[in-house]
């Protein structure tokens, strides 16, 4: 008699492979939904005798269900423009906690709740790294991510400030290099005569100075004697000397070159000595009338000291903003050398500032700064503490410090020949701020916005592993547990041991395949189609046996 339990254990099996397609084309739109796949295995067999040769002969009972596999591969990323969507781009399962109990799940369509605290969309608690006055505590057991909705950011008081700046090295002033006049002296101009000629020269503070060519007869022929001063001072190289004529031409004769090395002393007003040139060679000496003239200086200029201001906002303890003013003005009294000076708004504080509040600073010959009020300049010397009491709004006396290095270890201000001004300012402190939204990056970090710019990490995504994916149960609501067959779960943060990225604003889509889920729904059809033949064909068998005895 044929046994109507062999085809009836491939029905059951096959209606398995069926319900199991059919739940994967049901989630087809399933958000992070892994496919699954059923394996068969043939039952036992059972042995009606042997052949001639010895080989046994078998008959087997049937088939029956052997797994149902899960496919882990990573669905496709879809962009959906919430920022509280995210998706695992690799191995991983975001941590989540039921009633106490922690569970798995690829779907990360999150939301906050009225508590303010991460859930899924069935409401379960998001799991992550808690953070403490802004940094992310990796060491600490994983615990509820909570959004501050509602809050608002205490304001930060400025503590810190860098400016990017260059200042012109052609600021300032150019002291005069030389002088010129030319004409003609008359060659019948007896002794003791003197002719002046007064020339306006520029010394390196840019201060005029009254420079003074007094040239007198020699008493011999076709010679003058010249000498030079400077605010009635007499050169101290150089000053003096004779100039020869041709008598026949009228033209100079010695000096044959430009004079050189004429030298003065430094002013009193603490400008550099003065180095000058004169070529007398455009005076000539003939009958004719003395007239000298086209006295000038040669390449000086008179002082430049435009200031540079570099406005700054900063803030104090009570987070109210205060235009600040750091102002540098070339010190034309000492080489490549500035005046600072940082001053605050009259209306706003009234009280003692800081001594360092101005001062000056020094340039080497390559324009890198060398000198903070006359200490060497250098990383241990470069911050400059400045303190302004007496805040008009109530608020503690605004203490802070400038930094003339940056964070490379080198000057933020430089003096080149390129126009003054700042490229950059920078400083720490803000105002208070109210919650606006929040954001998740790569690394699963979620960070609190507020309308003050200001950003807050406030917690990390725990994302685990699991040594044996397939031993993983499934709960519904795209969640799993861990089971003996699976292992325990190995928690971290994405992008570390294996664990994939994070894509924030996106979901990760379903992984069925649609044509090769038709194409198993076919077999498995024909299959079922199959096993079904076979138990009516059991039964027309068992009836003409049944026939057998009427």
């Amino acid at each position: 008699m044929p046994s109507f339990s062999i085809p009836l254990t491939g029905l059951e099996a096959d209606s398995t492979a069926l319900n199991t397609i059919a739940n994967n084309l049901a989630n087809l739109n399933t958000t992070a939904f892994k496919a699954q796949n059923v394996t068969f295995s043939d039952l036992f067999y059972q042995q009606i005798g042997t052949a001639g040769s010895g080989d046994p002969i078998e008959v087997g009972a049937g088939t029956q269900v052997a797994s149902t596999s899960t496919d882990f591969t990573v669905g496709s990323t879809t962009s959906t423009g919430n920022a509280s969507n995210v998706a695992l781009e690799g191995s991983g399962f975001f941590v989540v906690q039921n009633n106490g109990e922690v569970e798995y799940t690829r779907d990360g369509t999150f939301n906050v709740n009225t508590n303010g605290f991460l859930v899924t969309q069935s409401g379960l608690s998001v799991l992550g790294y808690p953070s403490v006055n802004g940094v992310v505590k990796t060491d600490a057991p994983l615990a509820p991510i909570q959004v501050p909705v509602g809050q608002v950011e205490a304001p930060k008081q400025t503590q810190n400030l860098t400016i990017t700046a260059n200042l012109n090295a052609s600021a300032g002033a150019a002291a005069s290099n030389g002088f010129t006049f030319a004409g003609n002296l008359n060659s019948a101009t007896t002794g003791g005569t003197i002719v002046n000629e007064p020339i306006t020269l520029y010394d390196s503070n840019g201060q005029v100075q009254t420079f003074n060519a007094a040239l007198t007869p020699s008493g011999t022929a076709n010679q003058w004697n010249y000498a030079l001063t400077l605010n009635g001072v007499a050169a101290s190289a150089n000053g003096t000397g004779t100039l020869t004529f041709n008598p026949a031409t009228g033209a100079l004769t010695s000096p044959s070159a430009p004079l050189t090395g004429i030298t003065f002393p430094a002013t009193t007003n603490g400008a550099n000595p003065l180095n000058l040139g004169w070529d007398p060679s455009s005076l000539t000496e003939t009958a004719s009338a003395t007239a000298l003239t086209g006295a000038a200086q040669l390449g000086g200029a008179s002082a430049n000291t435009t200031s540079v201001p570099v406005p700054v906002q900063i803030y104090d303890s009570l987070g109210e903003p205060h235009n600040a003013t750091v102002t540098f003005t070339k010190d034309l009294t000492g080489i490549n050398q500035w005046k600072y000076s940082v001053t605050l708004p009259p209306s706003d504080a009234g009280g003692a500032v800081s001594a360092n509040a101005s001062g000056t600073l020094n340039f080497s010959s390559s324009g890198v700064l060398s000198k903070i009020n006359g200490v060497a300049a250098g990383p241990a010397t470069s911050t400059l503490p400045l303190t302004f009491a007496g805040l008009a709004d109530g608020a503690a006396n605004l203490s802070f410090n400038w930094n003339l290095y940056g964070a490379s270890g080198q000057p933020t201000i430089t003096q080149v020949a390129s126009a003054s001004g700042s490229s950059a300012t920078n400083q720490d402190g803000y105002a208070g701020g109210e919650y606006t939204g929040y954001t998740i990056d790569g690394n699963g970090v979620i960070s609190a916005q507020f309308s003050n710019s200001q950003t807050t990490a406030i917690g990390q995504l725990g994302v685990a592993s699991i040594t044996n994916e397939q031993g993983l149960t499934r709960l519904g609501d795209n969640n799993y547990e861990t089971t003996l067959a699976s292992g325990e779960a190995s928690t971290g943060v994405a992008n570390s041991g294996g664990r994939g990225a994070i894509h924030d604003s996106a979901l990760e889509a379903s992984n069925v395949d649609i044509s090769t889920e038709f194409a198993d729904l076919i077999v498995a059809q024909r299959a079922f189609e199959a096993n079904s033949k076979a138990v009516t064909t059991f039964d027309t068998v068992a009836q003409e046996t049944i026939n057998l005895i009427h």
